[in-house]
């Protein structure tokens, strides 16, 4: 749910949502508070070491935001 794996290996594991959100939180939260754009979002989460063991993460990620549009019209979702 919250994306995050062992340094890329095997999916973190939490014993309940409340756990995931506290963890993410406490790990993520500050590198990404208070952004108000999906470039700053990015940046902070690349400052905290977010899925950099796939190098290509950040150009797939953008061109599927950037293809929302297209699948919206695809989906007739005004």
């Amino acid at each position: 749910m919250w994306g995050l794996t062992n340094a890329g290996e095997n999916n973190l594991s939490f014993p309940s949502i409340q756990a995931g959100n506290t963890y993410f939180v406490n790990h993520v939260g500050s590198f990404i508070k208070g952004t108000q754009t999906i470039p700053a979002f990015f940046s902070g989460l690349k400052q905290e070491g977010y899925n950099s063991a796939n190098p290509n993460y950040w150009t797939t990620l953008q061109n599927r935001i950037n293809n929302i549009p297209k699948w919206e019209a695809t989906c007739g979702v005004n």
